[in-house]
């Protein structure tokens, strides 16, 4: 089992490994990582080092090798929505395939309810795919989701966000629905922490 700190400084040289290559002519930072992922590493570190890897890929332009990555880490942490989030995420701002996206959030979204954490997350995302689709029918139920939520005691999220709000032409979605969850989002905003 590899020591913590080697792994955070080894991934901390990851911009420099990036521009050096290995004699295949790929990014040293690949190969490190790829390495790092065969040895005996622990569930925590093969997590990270999925994440990661999923990020280099996309970083160096090789797309399909970051969408299999972060395929391959959703089907292992079958017990995390993050995963498919950043799946849905890739296809959002990646590939722009709005289709997979959506269907990969929805995936994402069941996997969040039956765990408790990161359902906030999964909703912002959903509303962000639903914009790109014009699906403000959709949007319109993802916002009231997002204000229905409830979170658990102890479930890991994120913080309310409203970067989806912006620009929706007016009467697609009910304006005392986005006022609800605007008051919602200031109130939150106004909690410590």
């Amino acid at each position: 089992m590899r020591d913590q700190s080697d792994l955070k400084g080894i991934l901390g040289r990851l911009d420099e490994l990036r521009s050096e290559r290995d004699t295949s002519g790929k990014p040293s930072s690949l190969t490190v990582l790829l390495d790092l992922l065969e040895e005996r590493v622990d569930q925590k570190e093969r997590y990270v080092l999925l994440s990661t890897l999923a990020r280099e890929y996309a970083l160096v332009g090789m797309i399909s090798d970051a969408e299999q990555t972060l395929q391959r880490q959703a089907s292992e942490f079958r017990g995390d929505a993050l995963p498919l989030i950043s799946l849905a995420e890739h296809y959002l701002y990646v590939t722009s395939d709005y289709s997979k996206a959506a269907a990969t959030i929805d995936r994402a979204i069941q996997r969040a309810q039956r765990t408790g954490h990161f359902l906030r997350q999964a909703y912002n995302t959903r509303a962000r795919i639903s914009r790109k689709l014009g699906d403000y029918v959709l949007l319109e139920d993802t916002i009231l989701a997002l204000i229905e939520y409830k979170p658990s005691t102890g479930a890991k999220d994120v913080r309310y966000e409203e970067d989806f709000l912006k620009g929706i032409p007016e009467g697609e979605v009910n304006p005392n629905v986005i006022e609800t969850y605007r008051a919602l989002v200031a109130a939150s905003r106004a909690q410590p922490g």
